[in-house]
């Protein structure tokens, strides 16, 4: 089933779809088992070093309301590569870094070409596919990208052992290049519904351009079905960064693992995100995105709830880390592909903007729980537990207020 996907005349941009997608984690993931080291090399605190991710979100949700509203004007390929150039730029200064600051410089400017790349990639799906049918092959490609946060610590840490940690930003680099020569030679033009007439149009003032801007924003803002899905989305991608975050620090600690191992396990743990993709692209066909998503819901909850038990009972086991580790992630996994079809299905025309609103929130989101992550003192698996309940419940009571107000 997977092969008759890639069969078709669209493989090569679902390809390129996966690494855009890619590029908006592979960033965080391979970086992430360095995080404790880097204390050490630049001489900061946790404080500041957590800050080299939240920066990284800040950006990749930052330039993606614009990316989004231009790839409608002018298509996506041209914004896609403006984004890589930016991107490159980012990854070069993060290799010469001599302090805290270059790094975080370099890592801003990486999320800023990065969010406008990435965001693009969803937007690629619905130009392409629909209905049911952008759930399904959203599903398939999904499940690669899932593949991200399970083989890059691997590569992470024993990039990081070999060579050191700068050398991590070499690989990102050539990631980009590569991406950015199949997109120069491949990728064919996806917007047929490109307002670049309208915005160019001499009989049309700059202030009725800017009003219709502002009424494309204000369709998608406006939607509750839109709101509901982000939010479901935001906290299902933030149980992935959660666990990219804190889990370094309790298998280092509980485990002491060196960073090589620590990747090893981290990708263990992360093919629940896998498995769920590919559960999810049979579950869509059988059931309602909306319940699904539930499911989904209920899993990051559950996975919670035993962190809890976990470190209420000292139980130190590493294959009981990375099976609860497993279960968010899965859960993780019911949730973000199905969230994309149910944000865009109302925007056919405007999937450009609505695509940039919807990464743009979603990654706001994350950066901000960022935030609060960075804040704490330290961290505990009770610590984790908590806010993996936050993460499943939150959204989980809006969906059922939604469902019992619409009286389905």
């Amino acid at each position: 089933m997977v092969a008759l996907v890639f069969r078709n005349s669209h493989f090569i941009t679902i390809v390129i779809m996966i690494m855009a997608a890619m590029l908006g984690l592979l960033p965080t993931d391979i970086y992430a088992p360095v995080l404790p080291m880097l204390i050490l090399v630049f001489h900061a605190s946790h404080t500041q070093i957590q800050l080299s991710m939240t920066v990284f979100l800040i950006g990749l949700s930052s330039t993606q309301l614009l990316a989004g509203l231009l790839s409608d004007y002018y298509g996506r390929k041209p914004i896609m590569i403006i984004g890589l150039l930016g991107f490159i730029l980012g990854s070069v200064i993060c290799f010469y870094a001599i302090s805290i600051d270059f790094l975080l410089m370099g890592r801003t400017i990486q999320g800023i070409g990065a969010g406008a790349t990435a965001v693009l990639s969803r937007v690629l799906l619905r130009d392409l596919f629909s209905g049911v049918e952008i759930a399904r092959i959203g599903s398939y490609v999904a499940a690669f990208i899932g593949l991200t946060p399970a083989m890059a610590p691997i590569l992470g840490g024993f990039v990081q052992e070999l060579y050191g940690f700068s050398a991590i930003f070499i690989l990102l680099l050539l990631f980009a290049t590569a991406l950015l020569a199949l997109i120069l030679i491949f990728l064919p033009e996806t917007n047929l519904n490109q307002h670049r007439r309208v915005f160019l149009n001499k009989s049309h003032s700059s202030h009725l351009t800017f009003r219709h801007s502002v009424s494309m924003y204000q369709q998608v803002l406006t939607s509750k079905v839109f709101w509901l899905n982000v939010t479901a989305s935001a906290c299902a991608l933030s149980t992935i960064v959660v666990l990219a975050i804190i889990n370094p620090y309790l298998f280092f600690k509980l485990f002491n693992l060196s960073t090589s191992q620590y990747g090893v396990w981290a990708a263990v743990s992360m093919l629940g995100m896998f498995l769920g993709m590919i559960v999810n692209s049979v579950l869509v066909t059988r059931f309602s995105m909306k319940s699904i998503m539930g499911l989904g819901m209920g899993i990051i909850t559950i996975s919670g709830l035993f962190f809890n038990v976990v470190y209420l009972f000292s139980i130190s086991e590493l294959g009981v880390m990375v099976l609860l580790t497993a279960t968010a992630t899965l859960g993780a996994a019911f949730i973000l592909p199905n969230a994309v079809v149910g944000a865009f299905m109302p925007f056919e025309k405007i999937a450009g903007t609505a695509g940039a609103v919807y990464g743009s929130l979603q990654m706001l989101i994350t950066g901000l729980i960022t935030v609060f992550i960075a804040l704490l003192s330290s961290y505990q698996v009770s610590t984790l537990g908590l806010i993996l309940i936050g993460l499943g419940v939150f959204p989980l009571l809006l969906f059922i207020h939604e469902t019992k107000r619409l009286g389905e």
